[in-house]
Order: C-alpha cells, then sequence, then structure tokens
C-alpha cells in the first residue's frame, strides 16, 4: 500500500489546513529561526480562555473564501519578533510586535497559498493582514460559520492558526 496521499481527493478544509500547518512550520523555522514548532491540536470550537492577546486576519478569496488568523500571546509575539529583527525582546515596541507579526501571519499564509497551487486544484487570493484585538475574536468566532483551530506550540508557548472557510461553487 502506498503512503502518499491523493491531494485531489482530499476535502478542501483539509487541503487547507495541511497548507496552513506546513506553511506555519516552515515561515516559523526560517523567519523566526524557531526550530521547534509543533501541532499540538485540531478542533472546531474553541474556549474563549484559549485566546491569545493578539490575532492577525487575512482575508481568502479564490476557490475557497474565508479567512486565516494567528492568535498568539504577547510573549511569544515579543520572542519571535526579536528572533526576526535579532534584537532583544525586551526592547521591542508594540508597534515592532504588532508589525512583525502582521508580516508573519503574511508569510504563513502566503506559504500555504504556494502550497496550494503547487498540489491542489484551490486557489486563492489574499489580502493584507489586519490587526483585531483580543476582546474582538470571539465575536470573530461566533460569526464564522465553521472555523478550525490548529493549535501549535513554540517555545513552550500555545499559539493559534484558525481558518474559516467556504468552498466556492
Amino acid at each position: 500500500m502506498s503512503s502518499t496521499v491523493n491531494q485531489e481527493a482530499l476535502r478542501p478544509e483539509v487541503k487547507l489546513i495541511q497548507a496552513l500547518i506546513l506553511g506555519t512550520q516552515e515561515i516559523l523555522g526560517t523567519i523566526a529561526y524557531t526550530k521547534d514548532v509543533r501541532r499540538i491540536g485540531l478542533n472546531t470550537e474553541r474556549s474563549l480562555d484559549e485566546i491569545g492577546s493578539m490575532a492577525h486576519l487575512v482575508d481568502v478569496n479564490g476557490t475557497v473564501q474565508g479567512w486565516i488568523a494567528l492568535d498568539l500571546n504577547r510573549k511569544l509575539a515579543a520572542y519571535l519578533t526579536g528572533k526576526m529583527l535579532d534584537e532583544p525582546s525586551d526592547s521591542l515596541s508594540d508597534e515592532d510586535i504588532q508589525d512583525s507579526i502582521k508580516e508573519l501571519a503574511n508569510m504563513i499564509s502566503g506559504s500555504a497559498k504556494r502550497y496550494l497551487a503547487e498540489k491542489t486544484d484551490l486557489r486563492v487570493k489574499l489580502s493584507i493582514p489586519t490587526s483585531m484585538a483580543a476582546e474582538k475574536i470571539p465575536d470573530l468566532l461566533e460569526k464564522s460559520s465553521a472555523p478550525i483551530s490548529v493549535c501549535f506550540e513554540a517555545e513552550g508557548q500555545p499559539f493559534w492558526v484558525i481558518v474559516n472557510y467556504a468552498k466556492r461553487s
């Protein structure tokens, strides 16, 4: 039996989640020099006490439409920004951290888009990332049709990549 997965036979949400997992691990490993990034969970329901302190949203249009969000706490955001900028994390401004995490969200989404284009029949266009206050996340999740959260861990800190999508007919 072959261990190769037929990408075309997978449901769109599985393709999208696979692309986001690979994109997250690739980008955090190469851009933020964080090699120990592991997926620790996947679910369709999130407790409000699992919400980080900052989120960045990228709208998705194309074969599928919806959004992708990167949600993490400030401690991890500062650590990743410090690694990206080669600066001590305690010397960074809030603006530096927000800008860097927006850029990470953009790069993760872009990496997932590239994976989808190379390995699947899904085609997407991405928006410029926007910041979202943590207190807005529950409203966004409540209005979403079927958000899927992928929980990762980096440097002992959890963070989430959340996707909400609908396949266009």
